[in-house]
This record gives structure tokens, C-alpha cells and sequence, in this order.
């Protein structure tokens, strides 16, 4: 009698411990699940942001940028004008008003500059290691500064003449912001639209 109760003992405590020991890995097994499924959500996220965000910057950067270089050279062009062409209050009023528009505007530009590099941080980490997306994120990164050279005093002698600098500097502005900036920002794009729609 005493091996039947101590194989009943025997069977019934092996029994809880397949219990217990099933209800720990089944619980494990859930928690795994809900994290890697947690993750991949909050990666999910993460991409969704970083894209929308580079969108979002995509635009108001070049403006800004392109309208804070455009002040330089309208400043420029009223300051050549008022020394050396017309001596005019008038032009040296414009040019100091153009020059304080372009100061005012470098705080927004900065601003819009380190949203955009928090950004490019943040799609580094969510995508994954793409050669092609670290070249177009390290070419943006390493964006040349634009200047804007003054007018040539020993070149321009007419307002005709500073009438065509300030024309060219215009276009070759344009080009720059484009080339340094929307560009660059729309070929991640397009890599991150390749790699989302990979996924």
C-alpha cells in the first residue's frame, strides 16, 4: 500500500511540475513574443517618423537657406551700389536692411540644420546598415557651406554690370541650395522608400 500512495505522490507532484514547468514556458515564450513584437512595432515607428520628418525638412530647409543667401547677395548688391555706383543713402538703408534680414534668419536656418541632423541620426539607427543609404546620409552630412562671393569692384564698372552679377549670383544660388540640400535630402527619401517597400 505504501508504493501505490508514494507512486501517487510520485506521479502527482511530477505532474505539477509539467504543469508549473509549462506554465513558465509558455509564459516565457509570450513574453518573448510580445517583446520582439514590441520592437518591431517601435521600429516600425521609429521609420515612419524619421521619413515624415525628412519630408517635412525637406522644404523649409532649401527656403530658408536659399531666401537667408539671397539676402546676402541683395545686402551685396545695395552695398556695391551705394560705394561705388550711386553713393545713395537709400542703398546703403537697403543693404543694411537686407543684412539684418539674413542675420535674422541664421537661428531658424541653425534650427531647421539640427532637426535635420537629429533626424539622419535617427533613420541611421531604425534602417538598416544600407551602403547606399550611409552614402546619401554622409554626402548630406558633409553639405558644402555656400557663399556668396560680393561683386568685383575691379570687374563691374555699370549697373548693367551689377544688374547681371546679382542675376547670376541668383541662379547659381538656386542651384547650390538644390544641389547641397534638396537634392541630397530627396535621394534618402528615395532610398527609404526602396527600403520600405522591401519590407
Amino acid at each position: 500500500m505504501r508504493t501505490t500512495k508514494t507512486s501517487l505522490f510520485y506521479q502527482t507532484l511530477l505532474s505539477a511540475v509539467i504543469t508549473l514547468a509549462s506554465v513558465f514556458v509558455g509564459s516565457y515564450i509570450t513574453y518573448k513574443y510580445s517583446v520582439n513584437l514590441f520592437l518591431e512595432q517601435k521600429k516600425f515607428e521609429l521609420r515612419v517618423q524619421g521619413y515624415s520628418d525628412l519630408q517635412g525638412l525637406k522644404v523649409p530647409i532649401s527656403q530658408v537657406e536659399q531666401t537667408l543667401l539671397e539676402a546676402s547677395a541683395l545686402s551685396d548688391f545695395y552695398n556695391f551700389r551705394w560705394l561705388y555706383l550711386t553713393k545713395d543713402k537709400f542703398d546703403l538703408n537697403m543693404a543694411l536692411e537686407e543684412n539684418k534680414r539674413n542675420l535674422s534668419l541664421i537661428p531658424e536656418f541653425s534650427k531647421l540644420q539640427r532637426d535635420l541632423f537629429k533626424t539622419l541620426a535617427n533613420i541611421s539607427v531604425v534602417y538598416s546598415k544600407n551602403p547606399e543609404l550611409t552614402t546619401a546620409i554622409s554626402e548630406l552630412y558633409n553639405f558644402k557651406t555656400i557663399i556668396v562671393n560680393p561683386p568685383n569692384p575691379d570687374l563691374i564698372k555699370t549697373q548693367a554690370q551689377l544688374d547681371k552679377w546679382h542675376s547670376e549670383a541668383g541662379i547659381q544660388l538656386r542651384l547650390l541650395v538644390k544641389q547641397e540640400f534638396t537634392t541630397r535630402i530627396e535621394k534618402i527619401i528615395s532610398v527609404l522608400e526602396k527600403e520600405n517597400a522591401g519590407k
